[in-house]
């Protein structure tokens, strides 16, 4: 009678789980078009990673533009998007929904500066509101891991930088590749010093350290993408690993 009564609440807790997962799961539409999200991604973001918010703000046509592409999101799709067509369209749905409350907000010195910014569900996918922090935290870190930390930008200067151009699902594993060498050769954001002997990486590397141990963990992953000149120093593995201090500011051209 006891190990019933264990076997019993043993499936409840798992069908709550289930049910729970269930529930924070961003179902996307089949067949978004990225194209236009592009488009604006290249006239507006430069090679820095930094975006003219300035001037497309003051665009209404361009504005309009990102309105639209995120309304192909909204709908409750009769066909789902799987695979490498899903982790694409939620990379640009979490950054081009960001660059929208921004933008909707802007003036502003920070993405913090607004109240539950990642945690209100406020953005429409599939049907459903559902926030930032659930397209992140609830979907593309468990189901594609540390590749989610390249390639999600949050609007701050220590993020990694935003790229000008939208995912592609045909080419993704190259995008979040060359995204990954992109962020560990930016020397401002992730620095190797080897006279002292230390890295001093970014805070996301501290933050999230177990989803890059699947990956072999943090050094591993240096070695695989940092510069080619760090590599026989890297390679080593004798160095001291220092986090930098995270910069909230925005990402703001204006500021550069």
């Amino acid at each position: 009678m006891k190990k019933l009564f264990i076997i019993n609440c043993i499936s409840i807790i798992i069908l709550l789980f289930c049910i729970s997962s269930y529930a924070d799961r961003v179902i996307i539409p089949r067949g978004i078009n990225h194209s236009v999200y592009n488009n604006l991604l290249k006239k507006y973001v430069d090679d820095l990673g930094l975006v003219n918010y300035t001037k497309w703000k003051s665009s209404h046509k361009d504005m309009k533009l990102l309105q639209e592409y995120l309304s192909q999101y909204s709908i409750l799709p009769k066909l789902e998007a799987v695979g490498n067509e899903r982790y694409a369209s939620l990379i640009n749905a979490y950054n081009a929904f960001t660059l929208h409350w921004i933008l909707i907000n802007y003036p502003t010195d920070s993405i913090k500066s607004h109240n539950s910014s990642w945690t209100k569900k406020r953005h429409k996918i599939g049907g459903e509101l559902c926030s930032l922090d659930q397209i992140e935290h609830k979907n593309l870190r468990p189901e594609i891991g540390w590749k989610a930390h390249a390639v999600l930008v949050c609007a701050a200067r220590s993020c990694p930088p935003l790229q000008p151009f939208a995912y592609d699902s045909k080419i993704l594993n190259e995008q979040i590749k060359l995204t990954f060498q992109l962020w560990l050769s930016r020397l401002d954001l992730n620095a190797y010093y080897i006279k002292d002997n230390n890295v001093k990486i970014s805070k996301i590397f501290e933050w999230y350290g177990g989803d890059f141990n699947y990956e072999s963990g943090i050094r591993y992953l240096l070695l695989k993408y940092a510069p080619d000149r760090y590599h026989d120093f890297l390679k080593r593995n004798k160095y001291e690993i220092i986090f930098r201090k995270y910069r909230w500011e925005l990402n703001d051209q204006r500021d550069r």
